[in-house]
């Protein structure tokens, strides 16, 4: 694009459109629980300010939009110290969920999926059924807020949620169970199957009608350590295609967040309307490079290209693997480096600050 100003923003959408940009992007992904371990490097930084002093791109998030009202259940969720249980109601029957809080990362991890049993499919099921879904205004003013606050300096996303197969594996049912059940009562999974993905439609509709978000996220986790290919083609490519055609007919970017083993799946991935796939990671975490991406999905983004096992090494060792990738690739169109999954909190800020200076400057061939 030769000496042409562009925006943050508008640098974010032309690669997410594979169009030439006029340098690569780097954004290596931080969170509260990385600036908190790193308290002594990033002294009164917060996430903004340090990706200021590394020198690399972000990405920008909108609060969500959405409400739901119900007329027959519920959900409470009630936390106490390190233990967080939800409970789904339906009448007077009820499924709980219990999250345990692991301080080092910050995050909640599940410990007790709510579906334990063929009855809970069928609650569950009514539990999805009962939702009717909405917008706040008060949502929305604040996430046009966040939104504005941005500006032209980065892309804006948001989330719809993950589609149902993905969702019962990871968080409903729990992996064991959820391929139990689906063996075992097909008919009863897919049932809630379905009024997850109806659920899921209407929520696209709302976000893509009152979020000011520039991209829409399904937040997948797709993996084939997960599920399998046949499993992703007959549960997981139809309904992912419904999603994002009314995510792009919005005008808005669809991504696919997909931090998993991905290779066994191009050809299937192939097959999708998303714009680009997020947490694209690389062996030793993940199995899908680059060049693999590139080879079988030609017209897709791909954001990752590094992950955590590099990132504690060395600058030189991620420098230059990332440069024989840009050499094996047809052109960059289309490639946005990240740290793949979050930036592990072992790698030291200055780390960040030499490869974002190597990808700003490779001269990538667009």
């Amino acid at each position: 694009m030769g000496s042409q100003e562009i925006t943050g923003k508008e640098r974010w959408l032309l690669s997410i459109g594979m169009k030439p940009v006029d340098r690569l992007i780097f954004w290596p992904k931080l969170e509260y629980s990385y600036l908190a371990f790193r308290r002594k490097s990033c002294a009164g930084l917060n996430e903004r300010e340090a990706y200021e002093w590394i020198g690399s791109d972000f990405h920008g998030y909108v609060p969500g939009v959405l409400v739901d009202r119900r007329s027959d259940t519920s959900y409470e969720t009630v936390t106490d110290g390190n233990c967080q249980t939800i409970t789904y109601r339906v009448g007077n029957r009820e499924m709980r969920m219990v999250k345990r809080y692991d301080p080092v990362s910050m995050s909640w991890h599940p410990t007790e999926a709510p579906i334990k049993s063929v009855e809970d499919v069928k609650l569950m099921t009514e539990w999805y059924g009962d939702i009717e879904n909405d917008y706040d205004k008060t949502l929305v003013a604040e996430a046009k807020a966040v939104y504005d606050e941005v500006g032209d300096k980065s892309l804006c996303a948001t989330t719809i949620g993950e589609s149902p197969l993905m969702l019962c594996v990871e968080w409903l049912a729990g992996v064991e169970r959820a391929h139990y059940l689906l063996y075992d009562y097909r008919d009863e999974m897919e049932a809630l199957f379905d009024a997850i993905h109806r659920d899921l439609l209407k929520k696209a509709e709302i976000v893509c009608a009152y979020s000011p978000a520039d991209a829409v996220y399904m937040v997948e986790n797709t993996s084939t350590t997960l599920i399998s290919p046949a499993q992703y083609e007959k549960y997981c490519l139809g309904q992912i295609n419904e999603y994002g055609g009314i995510v792009r007919g919005s005008g808005k970017k669809y991504m696919l967040h997909m931090c998993g083993h991905l290779r066994k799946l191009l050809p299937l991935l192939s097959r999708t309307n998303a714009d680009a796939f997020e947490a694209f990671t690389p062996p030793t975490v993940g199995d899908t490079s680059f060049t693999d991406g590139r080879a079988g999905c030609p017209d897709k983004c791909f954001l990752g290209g590094t992950n955590a096992e590099m990132l504690i090494s060395t600058p030189a060792r991620v420098t230059g693997y990332l440069e024989k990738q840009f050499e094996s690739l047809p052109h960059c169109r289309g490639i946005i480096v990240t740290s793949g999954g979050m930036t592990p909190q072992g790698c030291e800020p200055e780390f960040l600050r030499e490869v974002c200076g190597f990808v700003k400057n490779y001269p990538a061939s667009f």
